[in-house]
């Protein structure tokens, strides 16, 4: 059955008190009246966010002339630290010999990112936008000039680049790494094979969910298990003592897998830029019925979008817990045939389909990681068919300072907006 859009009204979005909604639109009156009070306190209080607090950091806050870096904004913790994704999953690299936070923001800009990272002296990373949670043990030096500082333990050196525009700062909650019902998962060696790692050449990580590195007592068992408990299907060791997590099976196959496991020397824990896979099945399956591309919803793929001019310009929202089912689910129950995911943890609906399609959509979703949803300015996108798009509200004469919303709307700004 298809569903009917809910009624619109006319709601006051101009700064001034106003008496009465227009004659014309008298039918919804008792609704438009409610908004125009909250249009008018809203128009009193200013919409910009309070500055960020300032960090203490141990990098200057200065750049040279030419440089790269438009800006160095601070040290902040790399939450792959605890288990969870790392907080830039970029393209990233190590260079042992030559990394400075320059060299990093010239790699980054060159991939397209706006913010470039840097960590224990010699590993660079690159992400769509700045961080949230500060550290105070930015201390290593630069493997390249140790003049600088290249972030720390599990800590980054942060700048933001001179020729890629940044997306604005969420204050969003991160991805909820343990959002998926936790699958007991027992180790029982059977191995997926050995696959290269893509970082090596100025890739993104092949295996870029949660992570940890572990010294002196790491196995395939121990990692296998760390990715099962936070909803990864794919586990890989690398290089005798990482520990890498993801939602897809690696492609690209490796010989170079030969690195002893720190905890128990009889296995192979991958190899230089190599990653020892294993398949956790139950996970697996878990994941491929979860998705929301049963009827009445259709997967449409992945779309392009902006954070300066949004594809979908209807309803959106964001959550720690976020499926592409929830988002669907959402947009269709406010009369939105079209619903998107983007950056794990964000929902957008539209009345219209998108256009131009992209090949970024990477990011795990935040309820459950073996699910994608969108990726640095991209959208997973899925249309109800059993929506129709609402018919916009006719109503002749009207001023330009009244919006037509959807009911359970209101105006902030000049706009609908859901709260």
């Amino acid at each position: 059955m298809t569903k009917t859009p809910y009624r619109h009204y006319i709601a006051y979005s101009g700064p001034a008190p106003l008496s009465s909604p227009p004659a014309q639109c008298l039918l919804t009156a008792p609704v438009c009246t409610a908004l125009v009070s909250d249009s008018i306190s809203a128009s009193t209080t200013s919409s910009e966010a309070p500055p960020a607090t300032t960090l203490t950091t141990a990098i200057p806050t200065t750049t040279s002339e030419g440089s790269p870096i438009s800006s160095l904004l601070g040290c902040f913790q790399d939450s792959a630290q605890f288990g969870g994704v790392r907080t830039f999953n970029g393209p990233s690299y190590v260079d042992t010999n030559g990394l400075t936070n320059q060299a990093c923001a010239s790699f980054c800009t060159s991939k397209g990112f706006p913010i470039s990272a840097t960590e224990y002296s010699q590993e660079c990373y690159c992400g769509g936008d700045v961080p949230t949670t500060g550290s105070a043990v930015c201390s290593k030096p630069c493997s390249g000039d140790p003049t600088q500082v290249c972030g720390g333990d599990w800590a980054l050196s942060v700048s933001r680049t001179s020729n890629v525009p940044v997306n604005s700062v969420s204050s969003a909650p991160s991805p909820n790494v343990t959002a998926i019902d936790y699958i007991p998962f027992k180790y029982d060696g059977q191995l997926a094979g050995c696959f290269a790692d893509a970082a090596e050449t100025g890739g993104v990580r092949t295996l870029s969910g949660a992570t940890y590195r572990d010294s002196s007592s790491l196995t395939n068992e121990k990692c296998a298990n760390f990715c099962g408990e936070k909803g990864f299907a794919y586990s890989g060791t690398e290089d005798g003592q990482e520990c890498w997590c993801s939602s897809t099976l690696p492609t690209v196959s490796s010989t170079r897998c030969d690195a002893a496991c720190k905890g128990n020397t009889t296995q192979t824990c991958g190899g230089p830029w190599a990653l020892t896979v294993t398949i956790n099945q139950a996970i697996v399956e878990q994941s491929s019925s979860a998705t929301p591309s049963q009827p009445p919803y259709t997967a449409l793929g992945c779309f392009a979008d902006s954070v300066n001019a949004r594809v979908f310009g209807g309803f959106s929202y964001t959550n720690s817990s976020m499926t592409p089912a929830q988002c669907a689910a959402k947009c269709s129950s406010l009369f939105f045939p079209f619903s998107g995911t983007e950056f794990g943890n964000e929902c957008f609906c539209s009345q219209s389909a998108p256009i131009s399609t992209s090949t970024q959509c990477n990011k795990p979703c935040a309820g459950n990681l073996g699910l994608i949803c969108g990726g640095p300015d991209a959208l997973t996108v899925f249309q109800d068919t059993s929506v129709s798009p609402a018919v916009p509200p006719t109503c002749p004469g009207l001023p330009s300072a009244f919006v037509a919303c959807t009911e359970g709307q209101r105006v902030s700004g000049g706009k609908c907006v859901s709260d």
